[in-house]
């Protein structure tokens, strides 16, 4: 067998075996898309949430949970946005873990706003990354997702008008 010919084929196999994984990945990592009207959130009573109310201004959805560090790190970035977008643009803080595991989390940082919890496992939906934000248009059409932690600038700036 010649060496090069070898050589090339062990290349092209590994590239190859190597797209197809990252392709494979990326699929798997997706979020499914879902409307904000069919988000089923319940608040911090346990009560059910009609997230149809937020339609006709832009929405942030964060998905995010306690045991998360970059969502931790970037709650308060996005507090400070909500902040300076007070208004303009709704934020709403979804986590799928309990209102009784949540609730002394934000309630030991003074975090205060729209946190809610969702009455299905995120996984469910094909949410496998924590932080993932959604970006919600004034007609409730998800415009934008995003795997990953956000910065205030980042919202900022897509907001600024």
């Amino acid at each position: 067998m010649n060496r090069k010919y070898f050589i090339w084929g062990c290349v092209t196999g590994l590239v190859t075996a190597l797209l197809i994984t990252v392709v494979a990945f990326y699929i798997y990592l997706q979020p499914q898309d879902i409307p904000l009207a069919k988000l089923q959130l319940r608040d911090t009573k346990n009560i059910a949430v009609n997230t149809a109310t937020y339609i006709g201004e832009p929405t942030v959805v964060n998905f995010w949970a306690t045991w998360c560090a970059p969502c931790v790190k970037e709650l308060p970035d996005l507090l400070k946005a909500r902040d300076t977008l007070r208004g303009r643009v709704n934020f709403i803080f979804v986590s799928d873990e309990t209102p009784e595991i949540g609730l002394p989390f934000i309630t030991k940082r003074n975090f205060t706003g729209n946190f809610f919890f969702n009455s299905f496992l995120l996984e469910n939906v094909g949410l496998k990354i924590r932080p993932t934000t959604f970006f919600y248009d004034e007609k409730g059409s998800l415009s934008e997702k995003h795997s990953g932690p956000v910065t205030y600038q980042m919202l900022v700036n897509k907001y600024r008008k």
